[in-house]
């Protein structure tokens, strides 16, 4: 096991991670997807984790999802989502980062 999967299982993370270009239906996606009561979606949709806080280690980008997701049992039993476009600005850089730390498949929405 990796150091990143072994700091991904101390935190909840998102299952799922949507993004994609500016007026391409990353926000109908969002509210469609988090209608479902076995769904747990972040307050804020665009949390812009990898955006953000792209210089920083992995353990500050988990400790984030978690300020977000709390810890794991509070959840369990629900799919956590998030969506952020701001991701599409270095697509192939933050999809591979987030690919490694979460090993997330993602949705992306493009024109």
């Amino acid at each position: 096991m990796s150091i990143s999967s072994k700091l991904a299982c101390e935190y909840r993370t998102p299952d799922v991670i949507i993004f994609g270009g500016m007026r391409c239906g990353t926000t109908s996606l969002f509210r469609y997807i988090s209608s479902h009561p076995k769904v747990f979606k972040s307050r804020k949709k665009e949390l812009d984790v990898f955006t953000l806080y792209d210089d920083r280690g992995d353990d500050v980008l988990l400790s984030k999802y978690q300020d977000v997701f709390g810890k794991e049992d509070e959840n369990r039993n629900k799919l956590c989502i998030e969506a952020s476009p701001s991701y599409t600005r270095r697509y192939k850089e933050t999809s591979n980062r987030i690919s490694n730390l979460l090993g997330l498949s993602l949705i992306h929405i493009s024109e």
